[in-house]
């Protein structure tokens, strides 16, 4: 083979290689965008763990990959997350988050829902922007949490069924829009009393206590 044979092949070969060493980084680059597109796709949208409730304001967030001590006030919407509930955010507007709903928590159950415990004595839901009463009980610990109005001050918001009650009365002291602090009971029968304050507002959160006990 002359040499400007082998020249030319030379110059062929390495024409060759560049193209196709291109095509390789292009196609790795593709691989790897669709690869972030799945990874986004499967795990949903960005998640955290809420640390504090503060009920009356947003509850506290972490989002996962942060670091304690950078917790986010965050609005959400529907019934309030409580502690330790894993949340999913949306980014809305100018990069606000918002929480959409939790994952993998046991759910409230809303008083006066279709086969829920009803309102008592002229209680209702407060409305608005207000979290709507409800309960559960994660393991041995029941939540009771929402704003209500228009009952009778010292008689039953709603009765708690039989799994959800404590084995003896118990007190909390909540808000109302009258005096700084109301009370709040709990009763065995799982009757929760609204005992004294003002039924213009009264606030069934926070009360938590573990059942039968």
């Amino acid at each position: 083979m002359r040499g400007s044979d082998i020249l030319v092949a030379i110059r062929v070969l390495a024409r060759w290689v560049a193209l196709n060493f291109v095509a390789a980084k292009d196609l790795n680059r593709i691989i790897r965008s669709l690869d972030r597109r799945y990874q986004r796709k499967r795990q949903g949208p960005p998640q955290g763990a809420v640390t504090e409730s503060n009920i009356g304001s947003r509850p506290k967030v972490r989002l996962l990959g942060e670091q304690p001590g950078v917790d986010r006030s965050i609005s959400y919407v529907g019934l309030r997350p409580t502690v330790g509930d894993t949340v999913y955010i949306e980014w809305v507007g100018a990069g606000n988050p918002l929480i959409l709903g939790t994952i993998g928590e046991t759910p409230w159950r809303e008083v006066g829902d279709t086969d829920e415990p009803a309102f008592e004595n002229s209680w209702v839901n407060f409305g608005g922007v207000e979290v709507t009463a409800a309960f559960r009980r994660v393991g041995d610990v029941v939540q009771i949490q929402g704003t209500v109005k228009s009952g009778t001050i010292t008689a039953a918001v709603f009765t708690l069924p039989a799994e959800y009650r404590p084995s003896g009365d118990l007190i909390f002291a909540t808000d109302t829009s009258v005096t700084t602090h109301a009370r709040l009971d709990v009763e065995s029968d799982g009757s929760v009393v609204a005992k004294t304050g003002s039924n213009a507002y009264y606030s069934l959160s926070p009360a938590w206590f573990v059942a039968g006990q």
